[in-house]
């Protein structure tokens, strides 16, 4: 399977754990804001989402004019892998595959700084090599070993500028410690790189450590180099607000090569609703990737059920975060009872290595798990399940107890 969610074709599934949203499913508000978009559905969207992104300035505390609405986080990521129209694209392998998709898609070449098993695919001070590397021309190859980027694909479109130089303050502060400031000594409008990142990392859930991630931003921002982290699973963790790279994007702060994209999806429980948005220092950059996408991107109904979405409040995400937090560490506890490694991560997802076939059982009885061996980087056996409401995990928990019990694995 490509990706989660992918329930139309072959058995019935009852239980869904290959999609990550949201336990609790989409707000009481939601869903009436879905039921009375009916009497506004003769109306063209507004295509600037003013609306939402003035609710979503109130939320995330970046300025309306710094965010870009979009049909949901993929559309996005193409959008900007298409404006940006970098000469290469960094990922991590493994990573989500809709970053190498829209890559592809732009004909840009691609180069994965691969993830280590026995690092528990822990991004590390070794990206920082890659990422330097990222201006030198290199051969294709494919090293499996973590010593170099493997290339993927080879862009027609030569390089074209240098990066801009870093200028600190003696009174910036130190990560985490309030807003940060990145100085830029010129336009970063000739760069040609582009590095992505997600955290918590898809599909294994592990979070990129702050004071790595600053000298990530710190680099790309030196050598021209554009960064867009993708922070679509952030919201599941308890320390968001002192983790989200929205800091760097606030007024008093600039990072003119960073990109900070999320989405509705996962923090709202609505895949069916698509709707993204992504964050930048510099208006103009977004007004580039708007160029990119279709007209009337954001339908009504997606522009209402936003806005329904995040007046939503913080006891629901509370709410959300605890069930989560409970249900992982049980389901962790019980995976491993079962024989299973589970690797560390903190997000609303669990990803685990059987060295078995797990699929077709749990189908026959009609549970649906993510099977992981299509990333690159990892292998048959590789898992991701969701963390869904207690009475939903039980049902896996025992279906794998079973298996476990009656020696089918």
């Amino acid at each position: 399977m490509l990706h989660g969610g992918e329930i139309y074709h072959g058995q019935p599934v009852l239980y869904d754990f290959s999609v990550n949203i949201n336990p609790l499913g989409i707000p009481q508000a939601v869903d009436q804001a879905l039921r009375d978009s009916a009497d506004v559905l003769s109306r063209y969207p507004d295509r600037d989402c003013s609306l939402l992104r003035s609710e979503l300035a109130e939320f995330t505390g970046v300025p309306a004019e710094q965010i870009l609405c979009g049909n949901g986080a993929s559309e996005l990521i193409e959008a900007a892998v298409r404006a940006l129209h970098p000469q290469r694209v960094l990922l991590t392998a493994p990573s989500f595959s809709g970053y190498l998709h829209a890559a592809e898609g732009a004909g840009v070449e691609v180069r994965f700084h691969t993830l280590r098993r026995e690092e528990n695919f822990a991004l590390t001070s070794r990206y920082l090599e890659d990422l330097k590397d990222l201006k030198k021309p290199e051969k294709p190859g494919n090293p499996r070993d973590g010593a170099g980027p493997e290339i993927r694909r080879t862009a027609a479109e030569p390089s074209c500028g240098t990066g801009p130089e870093i200028r600190r303050t003696a009174a910036e502060p130190a990560c985490g410690a309030g807003p940060e400031i990145l100085r830029v000594s010129a336009d970063p409008e000739g760069g040609t790189d582009l590095a992505i990142l997600c955290t918590p990392a898809n599909p294994v859930g592990n979070l990129i450590d702050p004071a790595l991630l600053r000298e990530i931003v710190e680099t790309c921002e030196r050598q021209g180099t554009w960064l867009m982290v993708d922070e679509c699973f952030l919201g599941f963790i308890e320390d968001e607000e002192s983790r989200t790279m929205r800091r760097l994007l606030v007024p008093g702060s600039v990072s003119r090569r960073l990109l900070v994209l999320d989405a509705f999806t996962k923090r709202y429980a609505m895949p069916g609703i698509r709707l993204g948005y992504l964050m930048a220092a510099d208006p103009e950059i977004l007004k580039k990737i708007q160029a990119q996408q279709p007209e009337w991107s954001v339908s009504v109904p997606a522009q209402a059920v936003g806005c329904a979405a995040l007046s939503s409040g913080a006891d629901y995400m509370e709410q959300a975060r605890t069930m989560i937090r409970g249900e992982r560490k049980r389901m962790s506890d019980a995976l491993e009872t079962f024989g299973f490694h589970v690797f560390p991560g903190e997000a609303n997802f669990i990803f685990f290595s059987a060295q078995t076939d797990l699929m077709k059982s749990l189908l026959a009885r009609g549970i649906l798990i993510r099977n992981c061996d299509n990333y690159p980087g990892l292998r048959q056996g590789d898992y991701r399940i969701a963390v869904l409401r207690p009475d939903q995990n039980d049902v896996l928990l025992h279906a794998l107890q079973e298996l476990v019990s009656s020696g089918q694995m």
